[in-house]
C-alpha cells in the first residue's frame, strides 16, 4: 500500500459535502440514502463514494474501510444516523493513530425549527502508508 490516505482525503471531502452541505441539506433524504448498511465501508460503497478517486485507488480504499473494527465501525454508523435523523448536519474526519479509535462531538440544541447544529465523527487509525511495529 501506499498513497491510501492521501487519496482518502478525496472521499472524506465527498462525504462532508454529502452529509454536511452549506445549502440544499435534506437529512430525510441522508436517512433513505444510508439504508439498512452497517459499516464504514458498505456505506461509502453504497453511496459511491470511493468513486472521487482514480479507479486504482478504489479498491484499496474499501479494503482498507473493510479493516475498520466492528465496534467502531458500529458507533460510528450510530452517531451519524442519530444526527441525520433529528436534522443535524454530519461531518467526518480521520486522524492518524497507533490503533483504531472514534471520537464523536455534538455541537447542537433545539429551537423552535427543531435540532440545529452539527455532529463530528473522527475515526483514529494506523496509517497504512507508515510501517506498524511488531508487538511480541
Amino acid at each position: 500500500m501506499g498513497g491510501e490516505m492521501v487519496y482518502m482525503s478525496m472521499v472524506l471531502a465527498k462525504v462532508n459535502e454529502v452529509f454536511a452541505p452549506t445549502a440544499n441539506f435534506a437529512p430525510t433524504d441522508l436517512v433513505g440514502l444510508l439504508g439498512d448498511v452497517e459499516t464504514v465501508a458498505q456505506a461509502a460503497d453504497h453511496l459511491g463514494l470511493h468513486d472521487v478517486v482514480a479507479p486504482e485507488w478504489q479498491e484499496p480504499l474499501l479494503e482498507f474501510l473493510a479493516t475498520i473494527p466492528p465496534s467502531i465501525d458500529a458507533a460510528g454508523m450510530a452517531a451519524a444516523r442519530s444526527a441525520v435523523a433529528r436534522g443535524l448536519r454530519v461531518t467526518v474526519t480521520w486522524m492518524p493513530d497507533y490503533a483504531f479509535g472514534l471520537r464523536v462531538w455534538e455541537v447542537s440544541k433545539t429551537d423552535d425549527t427543531g435540532w440545529v447544529g452539527m455532529v463530528n465523527v473522527q475515526i483514529n487509525s494506523p496509517d497504512p502508508e507508515l510501517e506498524q511495529p511488531v508487538l511480541n
